[in-house]
């Protein structure tokens, strides 16, 4: 059994905000190129898993597929 199919069931809800940063992060881009209020609700996304946070001195944002294709 793979980790989708458990997590298919479960809805995983963002608000309006976090949907256009969502829509902001086609490709992986640097966290330091958001601005504050966005950084804070980057965090968010990233306890949500909807959002992946690669490198510790210059991390890069990606969006996670996996999750995303299911909203």
């Amino acid at each position: 059994m793979r980790i989708c199919d458990l997590i298919n069931p479960i809805d995983i809800w963002i608000t309006n905000e976090e949907a256009d940063i969502l829509k902001k992060i086609k490709s992986p881009r640097l966290l330091s190129s958001f601005n504050s209020h966005d950084r804070v609700k980057l965090e968010y996304m990233i306890r949500k898993n909807l959002v992946i946070k690669r490198g510790f001195e210059n991390p890069v944002v990606i969006a996670n597929e996996e999750i995303n294709k299911y909203n």
